[in-house]
């Protein structure tokens, strides 16, 4: 039998409820704005985990390859060939 009860993340966070991936959006953001990158937009989606058979949130963003969209367009990050 399975046990589909939440488990705890090794970093304390759970980004299958609602308020986890609140939580973790609000995280990403402001991590990105103390850098100065004030156009990262995060927020939260709302789906359906068949596994659990239940609600579920996850999170979508404008990040590209996980850095904002001014920063993974530069030239600054690109390896010269």
């Amino acid at each position: 039998m399975l046990d589909h009860a939440p488990q705890k993340r090794p970093y304390g966070m759970d980004n299958m409820t609602e308020a986890g991936a609140d939580e973790l959006c609000r995280r990403i953001q402001a991590h990105w704005m103390r850098r100065g990158f004030y156009e990262v937009r995060v927020e939260v989606t709302h789906l359906f985990d068949h596994h659990r058979s239940g609600p579920a949130h996850g999170i979508t963003s404008n990040l590209i390859n996980g850095l904002p969209p001014s920063l993974a367009k530069s030239d600054i990050r690109r390896p010269s060939r």
